[in-house]
């Protein structure tokens, strides 16, 4: 992730960008970060991911996203991108800053690169479990042989 150079940034410039640009962006206190660009390994998980959905959930009341689907995040507004989310049953979105953004995902994905690791295992996944919906976080090594699965106990 890298950040735009402005020091700092309204939540109505943000949402403007995301509508006019075919980046992905996240917004954290002002502060937009660029989400675009992943490496071939992390490209090949994330079609790995996509096949593995589409053959498992045929038939299912289920679906997958993969990592353009706005996820909400109470504890940390508006919303993030995942690489990836499912769930079982119906959708739920909502209309941020114009925009539909899924409220239930119950699980959620990120695969994992040297520059966002250490948030996607701390900060990220801290501010995912404020989804009511969330149960599981698959976090995939894209520089070795590594899954992580945290399961939510109810």
């Amino acid at each position: 992730m890298t950040a735009l150079p402005k020091e700092k940034y309204t939540l109505e410039e943000y949402f403007q960008l995301e509508k006019e640009s075919n980046e992905r962006f996240e917004y954290f206190d002002g502060e937009i970060y660029s989400m675009a660009g992943v490496n071939q390994e992390h490209d090949q998980i994330e079609w790995n991911l996509s096949g593995f959905f589409r053959n498992n959930l045929r038939g299912k009341n289920c679906r997958a996203f993969l990592a353009n689907m706005r996820l909400k995040v109470p504890s940390l507004p508006p919303y993030r991108y995942s690489d990836g989310s499912a769930l079982c049953g119906e959708a739920v979105y909502d209309k941020i800053g114009g925009v539909d953004v899924l409220t239930n995902p119950q699980l959620i994905i990120e695969v994992l690169s040297d520059s966002t690791e250490k948030f996607d295992r701390d900060q990220k996944f801290k501010h995912y479990k404020s989804i009511e919906s969330f149960r599981e976080y698959l976090l995939i090594s894209q520089e070795n042989y590594f899954v992580v699965h945290y399961l939510k106990h109810n």
